[in-house]
Order: structure tokens, then sequence, then C-alpha cells
């Protein structure tokens, strides 16, 4: 979807399932709206262990078939340590 689209990504954040991405922003924003965020392509935070990065084409598949998908958070992957260098400021829709 590219920035100029009138399609609400926030909205569609809201009702999926899940989100699979390729090369965008919107999947590390998933994990913030707590949806399993499956990342397809390189992405500067696909190292967190937040997001599903599947292998190949049957990773893919088996991670968009998964009813039981459970979302992944930011934290996973992150020492006490880390957690405490972080700093979240969530931002609002309206």
């Amino acid at each position: 979807i590219p920035p100029s689209s009138k399609v609400d990504t926030y909205l569609m954040l809201k009702v999926c399932e899940k989100t699979i991405t390729f090369n965008s922003l919107i999947g590390i924003e998933s994990v913030y709206w707590r949806k399993p965020s499956i990342i397809i392509g390189r992405r500067v935070y696909e190292k967190l262990n937040c997001i599903y990065k599947p292998k190949n084409h049957e990773d893919v598949m088996r991670l968009v078939f998964n009813k039981k998908l459970k979302p992944k958070f930011l934290s996973d992957g992150l020492t006490n340590n880390d957690k405490k260098k972080i700093i979240f400021i969530p931002h609002f829709v309206l």
C-alpha cells in the first residue's frame, strides 16, 4: 500500500489476524498492535525476536495458514538489561 493511498493501514491492523509484509515498517508496527508479524525479505528489525522470519516458501505457507499463530513481543528477544535501555513512546490513532 503506497503512502499516498487512502487505505487506512491502522484500521487494517486493528481487524487483521496477522500481517505479512515485504520491505515495510508495518511489520514492526504490527508487533506494537500485538499481531503476529511475518516478514518476507530483509528489514532493519529482522534480528529482533518479535517477528516471524520464514526461511523458505514452506515456512511462509505454514505460518500463513496457522490459525493459532501467536504474536511475539519486542521484549521476547531482549535481556533485562536491554529492556531498561528502551524507551517506548506510544502513538494514538484517533
